[in-house]
């Protein structure tokens, strides 16, 4: 199944990267893992490491450090052989586009969800009791310390629990409140 599909015409040549995962074994959908451990997936979030390598965008014990580096999305399905044999999984690298994304990649059930409502990067589960790097709701984006980054906005809500929403990604950019 897809979980990330872009609305918008992305440019391939400049605008998708290859990086390499800090752990590859996640490249493998078939290696056996327990919950809430899984392969990536597409239109998981990632973040650069210090060694330039990828890794989930997990919301970290110490948000007021990390919430403010930027992420990008995995630009693959599950398992593509070409991600495999390289070792390298692609990243959207570019902002202003809209992509339907669905239920494996947002938290919750999307019930919180409104549309004009802007969106974080953080750590949630899905629905099989994985944890993902996905969208999030931002808490408080005008209590300074509480929102994170804001990667973009929800152009359509779910119409229902566990379907699947639109979200324009934009350049990143601070909540309201984080300098007030």
């Amino acid at each position: 199944m897809q979980y990330f599909r872009p609305i918008d015409v992305i440019l391939i040549r400049k605008r998708i990267r290859d990086f390499a995962p800090a752990d590859t074994t996640y490249l493998n959908p078939k290696a056996s893992f327990v919950a809430p451990d899984g392969p990536y997936v597409d239109g998981e979030w990632f973040r650069l490491d210090t060694n330039y390598h990828v890794v989930r965008a997990f919301t970290p014990a110490t948000p007021a450090y990390e919430e403010v580096k930027p992420a990008w999305p995995l630009f693959a399905e599950r398992g593509r052989y070409d991600t495999q044999r390289t070792g390298m999984i692609p990243l959207i690298w570019e902002q202003n586009y809209e992509v339907k994304v669905y239920s494996h990649v947002y938290e919750g059930d999307g019930t919180w969800a409104t549309a004009g409502m802007p969106f974080t990067v953080g750590t949630i589960t899905d629905p099989d009791g994985i944890e993902r790097a996905g969208i999030k709701q931002i808490d408080d984006p005008v209590v300074p310390g509480t929102a994170g980054l804001i990667f973009g906005y929800i152009t359509e809500a779910p119409s229902a629990a566990n379907e699947t929403m639109k979200v324009l990604v934009m350049p990143f950019a601070p909540p309201t409140g984080i300098y007030a």
